[in-house]
C-alpha cells in the first residue's frame, strides 16, 4: 500500500475524509523519507479558513500530485509572523540541542483538529455548519478525538520525533497543547516558563510507542511578542531532563 493509500484509508476510517480542511502543510514527499530522519513534528490547533475550499481527502490527493510543494514555504499565511517563525523552528531547536537534528526537509506540519476555521473562536460555528450538513460527528469532542487518532495512528507513523512542537497552548477550550495532553499519556510536566506578561512556554513528556517524547507548548506564533526564544525553550527542555 502506498503512502497516499495509507493516508486515504486513515481519513476514511475515521470519517475525516469529507471534512473541510487540510491535514498537512509540509511537502508530501516528507512521508516517503526514512522515519528516523523525520525528527520534528509541528502541531497547530486547526487549519485556516482558506483550507475549507477542499476536504481533507481532496487536499491530500492534490498535494500527492505535487510532492515537492511546501505549503509552509509557498502558501499564503497572511501578514502575521507565523509562517516565518515556523520556518525558523528547526534552526532554533538545533541551537537548543547544540546539534543539527532538525531541518525543514524533515519536518511534518499538521493540526490537532482537522476542521478549517477562521481562528479558534470560529471552530464552534464551523462545527455547527458541519452538523447541519449531515456530519457523522455528534459533538466537537468526537471530531477532536478522531483527528487526534489520525495524528497518532497515521501522521506519527511516518516519523520518529525527537520533539513535538505544539503552537497554541491554552489549558482550556481548543489548543494544540490541550489536544496533546488530553489524548496522550503525560509522564512529566514542569511549571510554565513566562515569556511575556500574557504568555508562557509549557513543557511535558509524553509516552509514544515506548519512547518518551518532549512536547513544547508554545504561545501562538501569530503574534510578534511570541517569537521563538532559544534561551527559554532550552531552559524548559533542561527542566524536563532532556539534556
Amino acid at each position: 500500500m502506498s503512502i497516499l493509500e495509507q493516508i486515504q484509508v486513515g481519513l476514511k476510517k475515521l470519517n475525516l475524509d469529507a471534512i473541510p480542511g487540510s491535514p498537512f502543510d509540509n511537502p508530501f514527499n516528507v512521508f516517503n523519507k526514512d522515519p528516523e530522519l523525520v525528527s520534528l513534528v509541528v502541531l497547530g490547533t486547526n487549519g485556516n479558513i482558506t483550507d475549507a475550499e477542499k476536504t481533507n481527502l481532496q487536499w491530500v490527493e492534490e498535494r500527492a500530485l505535487q510532492p515537492e510543494y511546501s505549503h509552509v514555504e509557498s502558501g499564503d499565511w497572511g501578514k502575521t509572523p507565523l509562517q516565518g517563525e515556523l520556518l525558523k523552528l528547526p534552526d532554533v531547536l538545533n541551537s537548543c540541542f547544540d546539534e543539527v537534528l532538525f531541518s525543514k526537509e524533515h519536518m511534518i506540519l499538521t493540526n490537532g483538529l482537522l476542521l478549517a476555521s477562521a481562528g479558534v473562536k470560529d471552530i464552534g460555528k464551523q462545527f455547527k455548519a458541519l452538523k447541519e450538513n449531515g456530519s457523522n460527528f455528534n459533538s466537537k469532542k468526537e471530531l477532536i478525538t478522531a483527528s487526534m487518532s489520525f495524528f497518532k495512528e497515521y501522521t506519527l507513523s511516518f516519523s520518529k520525533p525527537k520533539v513535538i512542537f505544539a503552537y497554541g497552548n491554552a489549558n482550556s477550550n481548543d489548543s494544540a497543547w490541550k489536544y496533546i495532553k488530553d489524548n496522550f499519556n503525560v509522564i512529566r510536566e514542569i511549571a510554565p516558563i513566562p515569556k511575556t506578561s500574557v504568555s508562557s512556554y509549557k513543557f511535558c513528556l509524553i509516552e509514544l510507542n515506548g519512547h518518551e517524547i518532549p512536547v513544547i507548548g508554545s504561545p501562538h506564533l501569530s503574534y510578534g511578542y511570541n517569537k521563538l526564544d532559544v534561551k527559554l525553550i532550552k531552559q524548559g527542555l533542561i527542566g524536563l531532563g532532556i539534556f
